[in-house]
């Protein structure tokens, strides 16, 4: 079995990204902390903001080919206190989705809900840890 070790992988003219066959990485990623309203990681996003509670509205660094045909897979950090506690007790569960507004070939909104119980509604909720990955062409 032979090792392959780089530092950089561009294609033959030595500066394009190189092209993956039959595979795909995902072209923008973010954690988003809501509590402390900062970006923790990304990547193709130039600005993430808490537009309200339990939402994430991200604009692009470079746009996509299209507002729809882009598969967007979000996930969230059930706490809002750094692990200490939950947002979401077990019989509650917490979601975290891409909304159906601000969509475009630029931005996207994602948020962050947990469930109703018996005797109380669900809600939006802020969280520690929004995860946003997105694998789609970019424009």
């Amino acid at each position: 079995m032979s090792t392959l070790k780089a530092d950089t992988i561009v294609a033959a003219d030595g500066t394009s990204p190189v092209t993956l066959t039959k595979q795909s990485a995902a072209t923008t990623r973010l954690t988003f902390d809501h509590p402390a309203e900062t970006t923790v990681d990304s990547l193709n996003i130039s600005s993430a903001v808490d537009s309200a509670t339990g939402f994430v509205l991200s604009t692009f660094t470079n746009a996509y080919s299209s507002a729809t045909q882009r598969q967007v897979m979000t996930s969230a950090w059930n706490t809002n206190d750094g692990g200490t506690s939950t947002v979401a007790g077990s019989a509650r569960g917490l979601n975290a989705y891409q909304t159906s507004t601000d969509n475009a070939s630029n931005t996207v909104k994602t948020q962050t809900t947990y469930g109703a119980s018996a005797s109380t509604s669900g809600a939006v909720a802020d969280v520690d840890g929004h995860y946003v990955a997105i694998f789609g062409d970019l424009a």
